[in-house]
């Protein structure tokens, strides 16, 4: 029973995480009315509900199926290995595996659903918005539970810190849609942002998502302190954002300096606090640096490539896509943003480096290129070539269509 979902590139694994994308679909619907009557090539054209929010739910009902009686929710779907040739991702031959519960994928869960409900109750339709409320409820109880009965152990686990956020999230979701004044606490409690200062620290917390939907929030729910505290964040964010951009040369922004120039930092838009922030505002100055923070990413780069199929005069035609080999296809689908540009510094074992671009292969050698311009269409270099959902498909669905559904 454990089918829907999106895959990343090269297997065809579905993991809690890749339901960000189906919170950012929700979140264009919610910020941009005209989104709901876009027509999108999927099965489910035409039907009952918006397009987009029929391909949301396509990302989050694989995480319903998979979740337990007791409300707790498993983090998703995997192989033994990696898909073998030549079975496409509708006939792979290998055994499927399902991970067990966790809080983590149950926080996830419970946000995501929870947005589900709001969304579907804002379009008048009570009774499949009730059955999100209620899995996104009894994921976030279980977790609750899970987690009260050993916090410590939680806090010793690797990316420990970051499960705070997921916890967050998923009050802040939970308390939006049920008005439950223990979901206020528990965002309060966790809520990294009080201090108006920013939503990013890392090794600390990740939570410009959470802040955008509490700054948002009604005046009946919202404590008027914590919502400017919210917005003042997503204002720094910004800031920082633009700051990151002026000092190169490409206008291209990131969530912090030290993130690495890999896997999607030069081909996938990440000026989320930058629209963010216009959304919340109205600063012109954000959103002329949210365009062109894009500009890397859609061309104006050395190369004069696109980095996502089918857009532009250039664009990637081997992504590390495994269906367009098995099914024998000559073009790529349209729409797959890529990790893009690698630097060596930061990827520096990578193989592709001593076999696909070996000696004698690349003049001049490989790690002679220029940075912006140390790209190669081979769909085997996994990290310039693959993708994910959550690092590349979901921030460019947010950007675009941000700029895209303004007036």
């Amino acid at each position: 029973g454990a089918w829907g979902g999106w895959h990343d590139a090269g297997d065809f694994d579905r993991r809690s995480k890749h339901q960000v994308c189906s919170r950012v679909l929700f979140e264009l619907l919610e910020c941009h009315g005209e989104w709901a009557g876009v027509e999108l090539a999927i099965p489910e054209r035409g039907g009952e509900l918006p397009d987009l929010l029929d391909e949301a739910l396509w990302g989050l009902d694989l995480f319903v199926r998979l979740q337990r009686a007791d409300g707790a929710v498993r983090g998703g779907i995997e192989t033994p290995g990696h898909p073998v040739r030549p079975d496409a991702s509708f006939n792979d031959r290998l055994p499927v595996y399902v991970f067990a519960p966790d809080v983590r994928a149950s926080w996830i869960h419970a946000a995501t659903a929870a947005q589900a409900a709001w969304v579907l109750e804002d379009l008048g339709l009570a009774e499949r918005a009730g059955a999100y409320r209620d899995s996104a409820l009894r994921a976030m109880a279980w977790a609750e539970t899970t987690f009260s009965a050993e916090p410590d152990r939680y806090a010793e686990l690797k990316r420990g810190w970051h499960l705070k956020d997921h916890r967050h999230l998923a009050a802040v979701h939970c308390y939006r849609l049920t008005g439950d004044e223990r979901w206020h606490e528990v965002a309060r409690e966790t809520a990294i942002w009080k201090d108006g200062e920013g939503t990013w620290r890392w090794n600390v917390g990740l939570q410009e998502e959470a802040a955008f939907v509490y700054a948002r929030l009604g005046d009946a729910l919202v404590d008027d302190e914590l919502r400017a505290a919210a917005r003042a964040s997503l204002a720094a964010d910004a800031r920082k954002q633009i700051a990151y951009a002026r000092a190169q040369a490409f206008d291209f922004t990131a969530m912090d300096l030290g993130m690495p120039l890999q896997m999607g930092a030069f081909s996938t838009p990440n000026g989320s606090a930058l629209v963010r922030h216009y959304l919340l505002s109205g600063d012109d100055e954000a959103l002329a640096w949210a365009i062109r923070s894009c500009g890397f990413a859609l061309g104006a780069n050395p190369m004069n490539t696109t980095f996502t199929t089918g857009l532009g005069q250039r664009s990637p035609k081997q992504p590390l896509y495994i269906d367009l080999w098995a099914m024998g296809l000559e073009e790529p689908p349209p729409g797959i943003t890529i990790y893009g540009n690698l630097d060596p510094v930061f990827r520096h074992r990578d193989w592709g480096w001593d076999t696909i671009a070996g000696p004698g292969r690349m003049v001049p050698p490989v790690r002679e290129w220029p940075l912006a311009e140390t790209w190669c269409d081979v769909s085997h270099w996994v990290f310039m070539n693959e993708y994910t959902i959550d690092r590349n498909i979901a921030p460019s669905v947010l950007v675009y269509g941000h700029l895209a559904g303004r007036d």
